[in-house]
């Protein structure tokens, strides 16, 4: 059975355009979810991948 392959280093290339498309900051986008800046600077750099319940809006909690 093929599963599918997350492109982790593409997905944090999508997630800094989408950052800079908001106009929000990454000290910003940290903030509101509750992550180091570094971590998210990780998420960027496609190091690691954000879990869902990181990036699931607060308001869905």
């Amino acid at each position: 059975m093929d599963y599918p392959v997350i492109d982790i280093e593409g997905t944090g290339i999508r997630i800094r355009e989408l950052i800079r498309e908001s106009g929000h900051t990454v000290p910003e986008v940290s903030e509101y979810l509750g992550a180091s800046t570094s971590l998210v600077y990780r998420f960027l750099r496609g190091v690691v991948f954000p879990s869902i319940d990181r990036i699931m809006p607060h308001s869905w909690n």
